[in-house]
C-alpha cells in the first residue's frame, strides 16, 4: 500500500516539475535500444504514449529530424567516453505537429560490456526560449531609444540573422536563411 501511495506521489511530482521520464535499454552489439519506461505525462511533449510502450513508434520518432543523428550519437559518445550524466538541448516534433524545444537530463547506468541502461529526464524550455526572445526584442528597443540608428548600424547579415532568431523564437517554428 505505502509503494503505491509513495509512486503516485511521485509521478506527481515529476509532472508538477515538467520532466517526462524515459528510460531505454541500449544494445551495443546490436545497435538497438528498448523502451523500459516512459512516463504517462509525455503527451505534453506531443507524445502517443500508448504507442510508444507497445512499440509501434521510438521515442527517436520524436526527435526534430536534423536534430536525430547528433542526439543518437551523442549518447553512443557519452557511453564510449565513460560519461554518465550530461545535459542536451534539442528540438522535439510531436505527433499534433508542434515543435518543442526540450532540455535532456541524461543519466547513463548499469553499464556492462555490450549493454547499459539511459535514463531521459526530459524538460520543454520553449517558455524559457519564448521570454529570451522577448529579451532580445526589449533589448533591441532599449538600444534604439538610446541611439536611434541602433538598428541601421547592423550589417544586413545581422539584421537578419537577429530577426530570424526573434521569429524563430517567438513562433516555435525552424526557420533557414
Amino acid at each position: 500500500m505505502i509503494m503505491i501511495l509513495e509512486n503516485k506521489y511521485l509521478r506527481k511530482a515529476i509532472q508538477k516539475a515538467g520532466y517526462v521520464v524515459i528510460v531505454k535499454s541500449c544494445h551495443i552489439k546490436e545497435r538497438k535500444s528498448k523502451l523500459e519506461y516512459i512516463s504517462p505525462n509525455a503527451s505534453m511533449l506531443g507524445m502517443n504514449v500508448e504507442l510508444l510502450n507497445k512499440g509501434m513508434k521510438l521515442t527517436e520518432d520524436y526527435i526534430f529530424p536534423e536534430d536525430r543523428q547528433k542526439v543518437i550519437q551523442t549518447v553512443l559518445t557519452a557511453h564510449e567516453s565513460n560519461v554518465q550524466d550530461y545535459v542536451h538541448e534539442y528540438r522535439m516534433v510531436g505527433d499534433d505537429g508542434k515543435l518543442y524545444y526540450v532540455c535532456n537530463e541524461i543519466t547513463v547506468s548499469e553499464v556492462k560490456d555490450d549493454y547499459f541502461t539511459v535514463e531521459f529526464y526530459i524538460k520543454n524550455i520553449g517558455e524559457k526560449r519564448k521570454n529570451d526572445a522577448q529579451t532580445n526584442i526589449s533589448s533591441l528597443k532599449e538600444k534604439n531609444d538610446v541611439n536611434e540608428d541602433a538598428f541601421e548600424d547592423m550589417s544586413m547579415m545581422e539584421r537578419i540573422q537577429s530577426m530570424m532568431t526573434v521569429f524563430s523564437n517567438l513562433s516555435e517554428l525552424y526557420s533557414a536563411y
